[in-house]
């Protein structure tokens, strides 16, 4: 395997759009694919309605870069990931069909592309991953952001869903993109802790599982994949699912590995169907919310099934018709949401009303604190035009013991039993 120096990509060069030729490494799986790895390869109108649009926009799937299996079953469901920052990665994994080389420059107008094609297509929930950048300062952060806030305008019931690298554990990084409030980000962690550095020489398992930690802390509803079949054993796969639980993650996906190339890691073993099964059964004792396992399941595979049926407004609860939205998953358990609940729980309330966390994060990032707290009023509104909701109450949340700030919340919401229906946008706190 050859690489180029992490200096070489951060200079600039004339032949920037030229890949690395790989040697063909000494080991190749020839051995049979399984009787369950039989696809069906159907292109039909809707495949080819996707397939159309992101050639004419000029666009990537990871579909298609990767090589997954389930391409035909997902885009005939109208359902594909976007791939943004290019097609040619900076990092070489030995298990991924994505070309390595030196990347071409940033396309600014690739998110405005990505928006266009979500709503042209009419998805409900797009997945938006991207190659490494390592050469970009921010990893480029700042063209997932955009990529969702042009999404969100173009297409505001659509749910959204990241699948980031790890941004080389760079913090301002990762807080940028959750500012933004996807309603999950995933980071995969790929494989176990003793294969990493041969399997993903550039990565480190340390840094995926607390990347995963602080993205929870920062609100994220977190996802995290795993792949069978590199060499790993089962036991040092439950590891893996027991370090993902330790920071809070949420999801977990595991597939079974499928050589892409003979240039790349052979198969070390393919697991039975009743290996998956058993591993999702431990997953979900473990206390995941979802867990999708099986020999064809890649990280994307069933994704809008692991939003909850509420979609955006996953997080809504509802009290005597007070409609309460909390932009923290946590918030309804443990923060100001929670206690706005208790309060309104024997309150004849007779309209409708929706309380977000619209001020202060545990985000230690001044601006992006500010735009998660742009972002939560966004989506109060938003989620007050879906659910028919006449009024909003805003509130910050310095603790969530605030005496004061939640007097003002309940006085609020006595005002709004005993009067009409007011206009939105209104604050308390």
């Amino acid at each position: 395997m050859s690489f180029i120096p992490l200096d070489q990509l951060r200079s600039s060069s004339s032949d920037s759009s030229k890949a690395i030729s790989l040697q063909p490494s000494a080991f190749s799986s020839s051995r049979r694919l399984p009787p369950w790895f039989k696809v069906k390869a159907k292109t039909g109108p809707d495949y080819l309605d996707i397939k159309q649009t992101m050639d004419r926009l000029k666009l990537h799937t990871i579909c298609e870069e990767a090589r997954c299996p389930n391409r035909w079953e997902c885009w005939n469901a109208r359902t594909a990931t976007f791939l943004i920052l290019g097609d040619i990665c900076t990092r070489r994994c030995h298990y991924c069909s994505v070309e390595t080389g030196r990347p071409p420059a940033i396309d600014q107008e690739e998110p405005r592309r990505v928006a266009e094609a979500v709503q042209v297509l009419g998805l409900r929930h797009a997945v938006i991953t991207s190659v490494n950048r390592d050469e970009l300062e921010d990893g480029g952060a700042a063209i997932f952001a955009e990529t969702i806030r042009q999404t969100r305008q173009l297409s505001p019931g659509c749910t959204i869903e990241v699948l980031i690298p790890d941004f080389e554990g760079n913090e301002t990084a990762l807080a940028m993109v959750c500012a933004e409030m996807p309603e999950i980000l995933n980071h995969n962690i790929e494989t176990v802790r003793r294969l990493f550095p041969a399997i993903r020489p550039q990565g480190k398992y340390q840094r995926s599982i607390e990347l995963l930690g602080k993205a929870k802390q920062l609100g994220m509803r977190t996802k995290s994949g795993l792949i069978l079949g590199m060499g790993e054993t089962m036991d040092e796969a439950r590891e893996v699912m027991r370090d993902l639980r330790s920071v809070g993650c949420d999801i977990m996906t595991i597939g079974q590995y499928l050589q892409p190339t003979r240039q790349h890691l052979p198969v070390a073993r393919f697991y039975d169907p009743s290996e998956f099964a058993m591993l999702k059964e431990e997953g979900m004792a473990l206390g995941f919310t979802h867990v999708e396992s099986g020999p064809l399941v890649r990280s994307s595979y069933h994704a809008e099934q692991q939003v909850a049926p509420e979609g955006r407004y996953a997080s809504a609860m509802s009290h005597n018709n007070v409609v309460i939205i909390s932009a923290h998953p946590d918030d309804m358990e443990i923060g100001m949401g929670g206690t706005v609940a208790k309060l309104v729980e024997s309150m004849a309330v007779i309209t409708s009303v929706v309380v977000t966390n619209g001020g202060r994060s545990s985000n230690p990032f001044a601006l992006t604190e500010q735009r998660m707290a742009e972002v939560r009023r966004e989506e109060a509104l938003r989620a007050a035009g879906v659910l028919g909701v006449k009024d909003v109450i805003f509130y910050d949340e310095p603790d969530a013991a605030d005496e004061v700030n939640t007097t003002a919340v309940k006085q609020r919401l006595v005002e709004i039993a005993r009067s009409p229906p007011t206009d939105r946008g209104l604050y308390a706190g």
